[in-house]
Protein backbone atom coordinates (compact mmCIF):
# COMPACT_ATOMS: atom_id res chain seq x y z
CA UNK A 1 0.00 0.00 0.00
CA UNK A 2 2.63 2.43 0.94
CA UNK A 3 4.88 1.83 -2.18
CA UNK A 4 1.41 2.70 -4.32
CA UNK A 5 1.06 5.72 -2.03
CA UNK A 6 4.25 6.92 -2.62
CA UNK A 7 4.34 6.53 -6.10
CA UNK A 8 0.91 8.51 -6.51
CA UNK A 9 2.31 11.43 -4.38
CA UNK A 10 5.20 11.67 -6.41
CA UNK A 11 3.38 11.83 -9.55
CA UNK A 12 0.73 14.30 -8.64
CA UNK A 13 2.37 16.39 -5.92
CA UNK A 14 2.42 19.35 -8.07
CA UNK A 15 -1.42 19.33 -8.49
CA UNK A 16 -1.92 18.34 -4.75
CA UNK A 17 0.66 20.67 -2.85
CA UNK A 18 1.08 23.64 -5.58
CA UNK A 19 2.85 25.61 -2.47
CA UNK A 20 5.39 22.69 -1.64
CA UNK A 21 8.47 21.69 -3.75
CA UNK A 22 8.50 18.10 -4.51
CA UNK A 23 10.11 16.21 -1.50
CA UNK A 24 13.45 13.75 -1.20
CA UNK A 25 11.76 11.74 0.92
CA UNK A 26 8.40 10.81 2.35
CA UNK A 27 7.59 9.15 5.79
CA UNK A 28 4.24 8.24 7.31
CA UNK A 29 3.18 7.81 10.48
CA UNK A 30 0.13 4.99 10.70
CA UNK A 31 -2.96 5.10 13.18
CA UNK A 32 -4.94 2.06 13.17
CA UNK A 33 -9.21 2.43 13.95
CA UNK A 34 -11.86 1.69 11.26
CA UNK A 35 -9.56 2.84 8.77
CA UNK A 36 -5.86 3.53 8.33
CA UNK A 37 -4.57 7.27 9.12
CA UNK A 38 -1.70 7.58 7.38
CA UNK A 39 -0.25 10.57 7.85
CA UNK A 40 2.25 12.23 5.33
CA UNK A 41 5.40 13.87 6.13
CA UNK A 42 8.34 14.91 4.16
CA UNK A 43 11.45 15.80 3.54
CA UNK A 44 12.69 16.98 7.48
CA UNK A 45 9.14 18.72 8.52
CA UNK A 46 8.30 17.80 12.03
CA UNK A 47 3.99 18.30 11.01
CA UNK A 48 2.08 16.20 8.65
CA UNK A 49 1.60 17.57 5.51
CA UNK A 50 -1.60 15.84 4.93
CA UNK A 51 -3.18 12.97 5.66
CA UNK A 52 -4.53 9.59 3.31
CA UNK A 53 -7.22 8.01 5.27
CA UNK A 54 -7.22 4.05 3.87
CA UNK A 55 -10.42 2.13 3.88
CA UNK A 56 -10.33 -0.93 5.30
CA UNK A 57 -10.82 -3.59 1.91
CA UNK A 58 -13.86 -5.13 4.43
CA UNK A 59 -16.09 -2.27 4.87
CA UNK A 60 -18.87 -2.70 2.35
CA UNK A 61 -20.00 0.93 2.43
CA UNK A 62 -16.28 2.85 2.92
CA UNK A 63 -16.98 5.88 5.32
CA UNK A 64 -13.92 7.85 3.21
CA UNK A 65 -16.31 8.21 0.22
CA UNK A 66 -19.04 9.63 2.12
CA UNK A 67 -17.04 11.70 4.22
CA UNK A 68 -14.74 12.94 0.68
CA UNK A 69 -17.74 14.05 -0.73
CA UNK A 70 -19.32 16.22 2.16
CA UNK A 71 -16.29 17.80 2.75
CA UNK A 72 -16.30 18.64 -0.71
CA UNK A 73 -19.80 20.41 0.06
CA UNK A 74 -18.79 21.66 2.83
CA UNK A 75 -16.37 23.90 1.37
CA UNK A 76 -18.78 25.20 -0.98
CA UNK A 77 -20.96 26.20 1.14
CA UNK A 78 -19.45 26.98 4.76
CA UNK A 79 -17.54 30.77 5.20
CA UNK A 80 -15.49 32.67 7.33
CA UNK A 81 -12.79 31.80 9.71
CA UNK A 82 -14.40 28.73 10.87
CA UNK A 83 -13.71 27.05 7.66
CA UNK A 84 -9.78 26.35 8.40
CA UNK A 85 -10.90 23.91 11.31
CA UNK A 86 -12.19 22.25 8.72
CA UNK A 87 -10.13 19.30 6.23
CA UNK A 88 -9.53 20.01 2.63
CA UNK A 89 -10.34 17.59 0.49
CA UNK A 90 -7.71 16.93 -2.11
CA UNK A 91 -8.53 13.93 -4.14
CA UNK A 92 -10.04 10.51 -3.24
CA UNK A 93 -8.22 7.42 -5.40
CA UNK A 94 -7.90 3.60 -5.38
CA UNK A 95 -4.44 2.37 -4.62
CA UNK A 96 -3.33 -1.12 -4.17
CA UNK A 97 -6.92 -2.11 -4.31
CA UNK A 98 -8.18 0.24 -1.04
CA UNK A 99 -10.06 3.56 -1.43
CA UNK A 100 -7.67 6.62 -0.37
CA UNK A 101 -8.72 9.98 0.53
CA UNK A 102 -6.35 12.33 0.98
CA UNK A 103 -6.92 15.60 3.01
CA UNK A 104 -5.27 18.62 4.62
CA UNK A 105 -3.96 18.23 8.24
CA UNK A 106 -5.77 20.58 10.68
CA UNK A 107 -3.76 21.27 13.49
CA UNK A 108 -4.37 20.61 17.15
CA UNK A 109 -4.55 17.66 19.65
CA UNK A 110 -7.20 14.86 20.29
CA UNK A 111 -9.31 15.94 23.59
CA UNK A 112 -8.66 13.09 26.08
CA UNK A 113 -11.31 11.35 28.47
CA UNK A 114 -9.02 13.21 31.55
CA UNK A 115 -9.32 16.72 29.74
CA UNK A 116 -13.04 16.40 31.23
CA UNK A 117 -13.09 14.14 34.61
CA UNK A 118 -13.72 16.76 36.25
CA UNK A 119 -17.11 19.00 36.30
CA UNK A 120 -15.11 22.14 35.81
CA UNK A 121 -12.96 20.87 33.11
CA UNK A 122 -16.18 19.66 31.45
CA UNK A 123 -17.74 23.32 31.58
CA UNK A 124 -14.58 24.83 29.90
CA UNK A 125 -14.42 21.80 27.01
CA UNK A 126 -18.18 22.46 26.34
CA UNK A 127 -17.95 25.77 26.37
CA UNK A 128 -15.12 25.77 23.85
CA UNK A 129 -17.02 23.21 21.43
CA UNK A 130 -20.58 25.42 21.87
CA UNK A 131 -18.33 28.61 20.69
CA UNK A 132 -17.29 26.59 17.66
CA UNK A 133 -20.54 24.89 16.86
CA UNK A 134 -22.44 28.09 16.92
CA UNK A 135 -20.38 29.79 14.26
CA UNK A 136 -20.36 26.94 12.42
CA UNK A 137 -23.70 26.89 12.27
CA UNK A 138 -23.99 30.52 11.38
CA UNK A 139 -21.50 29.63 8.45
CA UNK A 140 -23.17 26.76 7.07
CA UNK A 141 -26.45 28.05 6.50
CA UNK A 142 -28.32 26.53 3.30
CA UNK A 143 -31.90 28.08 4.21
CA UNK A 144 -34.48 28.94 6.81
CA UNK A 145 -37.50 26.78 7.70
CA UNK A 146 -40.62 28.01 9.45
CA UNK A 147 -42.74 26.13 11.82
CA UNK A 148 -46.27 26.51 10.75
CA UNK A 149 -49.04 25.18 12.06
CA UNK A 150 -49.31 22.43 9.14
CA UNK A 151 -45.51 21.63 9.81
CA UNK A 152 -46.27 21.29 13.48
CA UNK A 153 -49.08 19.25 13.27
CA UNK A 154 -47.84 16.48 10.80
CA UNK A 155 -44.28 16.75 13.09
CA UNK A 156 -46.60 15.61 16.01
CA UNK A 157 -48.70 12.81 14.10
CA UNK A 158 -45.13 11.41 13.07
CA UNK A 159 -43.91 11.37 16.57
CA UNK A 160 -47.12 9.32 17.69
CA UNK A 161 -46.67 7.35 15.02
CA UNK A 162 -43.60 5.89 15.36
CA UNK A 163 -44.04 5.90 19.21
CA UNK A 164 -46.75 3.30 18.57
CA UNK A 165 -44.86 1.60 15.97
CA UNK A 166 -42.22 1.23 18.17
CA UNK A 167 -43.58 -0.08 21.17
CA UNK A 168 -42.85 2.62 23.38
CA UNK A 169 -43.29 1.87 27.40
CA UNK A 170 -47.03 2.91 28.23
CA UNK A 171 -45.40 5.50 30.81
CA UNK A 172 -43.52 7.07 27.79
CA UNK A 173 -45.72 7.52 25.52
CA UNK A 174 -48.22 9.56 28.06
CA UNK A 175 -45.14 11.43 28.92
CA UNK A 176 -44.38 12.17 25.26
CA UNK A 177 -48.04 13.13 24.18
CA UNK A 178 -48.10 15.39 27.29
CA UNK A 179 -44.74 16.92 26.46
CA UNK A 180 -46.31 17.77 22.57
CA UNK A 181 -48.73 20.06 24.00
CA UNK A 182 -45.58 22.46 23.98
CA UNK A 183 -45.12 21.97 20.28
CA UNK A 184 -47.50 25.17 19.91
CA UNK A 185 -44.92 27.25 21.93
CA UNK A 186 -42.99 26.93 18.83
CA UNK A 187 -45.64 27.96 16.46
CA UNK A 188 -44.21 31.22 14.23
CA UNK A 189 -40.58 30.52 15.28
CA UNK A 190 -38.29 30.29 12.43
CA UNK A 191 -35.01 28.27 11.94
CA UNK A 192 -31.81 28.32 10.15
CA UNK A 193 -31.10 24.81 8.16
CA UNK A 194 -27.54 24.48 8.55
CA UNK A 195 -24.79 21.45 8.38
CA UNK A 196 -24.28 19.06 11.42
CA UNK A 197 -21.35 16.97 11.71
CA UNK A 198 -22.76 14.17 13.17
CA UNK A 199 -20.19 13.01 15.59
CA UNK A 200 -18.79 15.78 17.66
CA UNK A 201 -17.14 12.95 19.87
CA UNK A 202 -14.27 14.25 22.02
CA UNK A 203 -11.96 12.15 19.80
CA UNK A 204 -13.22 13.84 16.40
CA UNK A 205 -12.39 17.90 18.31
CA UNK A 206 -8.39 19.14 18.27
CA UNK A 207 -7.61 21.79 20.36
CA UNK A 208 -4.04 23.81 20.17
CA UNK A 209 -3.57 26.14 23.38
CA UNK A 210 -7.21 25.98 25.02
CA UNK A 211 -8.49 26.86 21.66
CA UNK A 212 -10.57 24.73 19.10
CA UNK A 213 -8.41 24.14 15.90
CA UNK A 214 -9.97 21.36 13.96
CA UNK A 215 -12.95 19.18 13.53
CA UNK A 216 -12.40 15.73 11.82
CA UNK A 217 -14.11 12.63 10.90
CA UNK A 218 -17.14 14.40 8.68
CA UNK A 219 -18.47 11.11 7.10
CA UNK A 220 -21.91 11.46 9.70
CA UNK A 221 -21.80 14.78 8.18
CA UNK A 222 -25.38 16.13 6.81
CA UNK A 223 -26.85 19.35 5.45
CA UNK A 224 -30.28 21.47 5.39
CA UNK A 225 -30.82 19.95 8.75
CA UNK A 226 -32.57 21.91 11.90
CA UNK A 227 -29.91 23.20 14.42
CA UNK A 228 -30.23 20.36 17.26
CA UNK A 229 -28.35 17.29 16.18
CA UNK A 230 -25.04 17.96 16.50
CA UNK A 231 -26.06 20.08 20.43
CA UNK A 232 -28.25 16.90 21.79
CA UNK A 233 -25.87 14.50 21.07
CA UNK A 234 -23.00 15.67 22.02
CA UNK A 235 -23.48 14.76 26.04
CA UNK A 236 -24.08 10.91 24.48
CA UNK A 237 -20.75 11.21 22.62
CA UNK A 238 -18.89 12.41 25.26
CA UNK A 239 -20.27 9.78 27.78
CA UNK A 240 -20.14 6.91 25.37
CA UNK A 241 -16.41 8.09 25.15
CA UNK A 242 -15.71 7.82 28.95
CA UNK A 243 -17.39 4.92 29.66
CA UNK A 244 -15.30 2.93 26.56
CA UNK A 245 -12.46 4.62 27.94
CA UNK A 246 -12.85 2.90 31.38
CA UNK A 247 -13.93 -0.56 30.24
CA UNK A 248 -10.74 -0.05 28.16
CA UNK A 249 -12.25 -0.39 24.47
CA UNK A 250 -15.48 -0.26 22.75
CA UNK A 251 -16.22 -4.35 23.15
CA UNK A 252 -19.62 -3.87 22.80
CA UNK A 253 -22.26 -3.63 20.25
CA UNK A 254 -23.61 0.03 18.67
CA UNK A 255 -26.47 0.14 20.21
CA UNK A 256 -25.36 -0.76 23.93
CA UNK A 257 -22.91 2.01 23.80
CA UNK A 258 -25.60 4.26 23.29
CA UNK A 259 -27.32 3.18 25.85
CA UNK A 260 -24.83 2.92 28.30
CA UNK A 261 -24.18 6.78 27.13
CA UNK A 262 -27.63 7.71 27.24
CA UNK A 263 -28.16 5.86 31.18
CA UNK A 264 -24.78 7.12 32.28
CA UNK A 265 -26.40 10.38 32.60
CA UNK A 266 -28.18 9.81 36.01
CA UNK A 267 -24.50 8.80 37.91
CA UNK A 268 -23.24 12.09 35.98
CA UNK A 269 -24.33 14.63 38.44
CA UNK A 270 -21.38 16.01 38.83
CA UNK A 271 -21.64 17.02 34.75
CA UNK A 272 -25.18 17.91 34.86
CA UNK A 273 -24.60 21.93 35.63
CA UNK A 274 -22.21 21.80 32.55
CA UNK A 275 -24.38 19.72 29.99
CA UNK A 276 -27.48 21.48 31.44
CA UNK A 277 -25.87 25.29 30.84
CA UNK A 278 -24.69 23.84 27.02
CA UNK A 279 -28.29 22.70 26.07
CA UNK A 280 -29.46 26.06 27.47
CA UNK A 281 -27.24 28.41 25.60
CA UNK A 282 -28.55 26.38 22.31
CA UNK A 283 -31.87 27.41 23.06
CA UNK A 284 -31.56 30.93 23.91
CA UNK A 285 -29.31 31.03 20.67
CA UNK A 286 -31.86 30.47 18.55
CA UNK A 287 -34.36 32.40 20.94
CA UNK A 288 -36.56 28.99 21.52
CA UNK A 289 -38.82 28.65 24.55
CA UNK A 290 -36.56 26.18 27.19
CA UNK A 291 -39.96 24.39 27.76
CA UNK A 292 -39.57 22.70 24.36
CA UNK A 293 -36.74 21.14 24.80
CA UNK A 294 -37.39 17.53 25.11
CA UNK A 295 -39.86 17.74 22.50
CA UNK A 296 -36.93 19.06 20.39
CA UNK A 297 -35.03 16.82 21.78
CA UNK A 298 -37.39 13.96 20.46
CA UNK A 299 -37.54 15.78 17.14
CA UNK A 300 -33.96 15.68 16.94
CA UNK A 301 -33.57 11.92 17.85
CA UNK A 302 -36.96 10.96 14.99
CA UNK A 303 -34.70 12.83 12.32
CA UNK A 304 -31.44 11.31 12.85
CA UNK A 305 -32.14 7.92 13.88
CA UNK A 306 -34.26 6.24 11.89
CA UNK A 307 -33.41 2.85 13.39
CA UNK A 308 -37.09 1.99 15.73
CA UNK A 309 -35.30 0.07 18.22
CA UNK A 310 -32.38 2.42 19.26
CA UNK A 311 -35.08 5.42 19.04
CA UNK A 312 -37.03 3.01 21.03
CA UNK A 313 -34.58 2.65 23.72
CA UNK A 314 -32.78 6.19 23.94
CA UNK A 315 -36.38 7.55 23.83
CA UNK A 316 -37.22 5.27 27.22
CA UNK A 317 -33.97 6.22 28.80
CA UNK A 318 -33.75 9.48 28.00
CA UNK A 319 -37.32 9.86 29.23
CA UNK A 320 -36.53 8.02 32.12
CA UNK A 321 -33.91 10.52 33.65
CA UNK A 322 -36.56 13.38 32.78
CA UNK A 323 -38.83 11.86 34.89
CA UNK A 324 -36.09 11.61 37.66
CA UNK A 325 -34.89 15.34 37.20
CA UNK A 326 -31.53 14.28 36.19
CA UNK A 327 -29.63 16.61 34.06
CA UNK A 328 -30.64 18.40 30.89
CA UNK A 329 -34.38 17.62 31.60
CA UNK A 330 -34.16 18.79 35.27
Amino acid sequence: MLPALTDYLRANWVQLMPGYSLPDDFHYLIFMGNRFNCFVFINHYSFPVMVARVALPSRSDPCESREHTNLVRLHQIAKGPVVRTIPQPLEQVVLAGHIVTLQSVVPGVHIAVRDYLHSKSLDRLLGILLDWLLQFQAASKTGRMSFTQEYLDRFSQMLVERSQRANLSPSVQTSLVSELRLVDELLGQELPLVCQHGDLGPRNVLLSRRALTGVVDWEYSSFDQLPFQDAFLIPILWFKDLQMAERGGPGISFVEEYVEAAAAFSQATRCAKAIGTFIERVMRFYDLPLSTRYVLLQWTLYECIPDDNLWRILVDVLTGLKLKNALIFS
